[in-house]
């Protein structure tokens, strides 16, 4: 299990995804915008995970192995 918390503390795409998901439960802004525009929303957070998947370098099995 720890493997697995360092792997992902090595990835920005986790980093990414947990600072969207942060946003969206604490900022007003964003829960509003996220209500009034559910598939932009949902459109812009597959777009940037995509983007950060053709950006990255290796993968999390990578991180994993180099944590042990």
């Amino acid at each position: 299990m720890d493997k697995i918390i360092i792997g992902g503390l090595k990835s920005k795409t986790v980093w990414v995804a947990a600072l969207i998901a942060f946003l969206s439960v604490v900022s007003a802004p964003v829960q509003e915008w996220i209500a009034t525009a559910p598939a932009l929303a949902g459109s812009l957070v597959a777009a940037i995970m995509v983007a950060l998947r053709a950006l990255t370098d290796g993968s999390l099995a990578d991180k994993l192995r180099d944590a042990a």
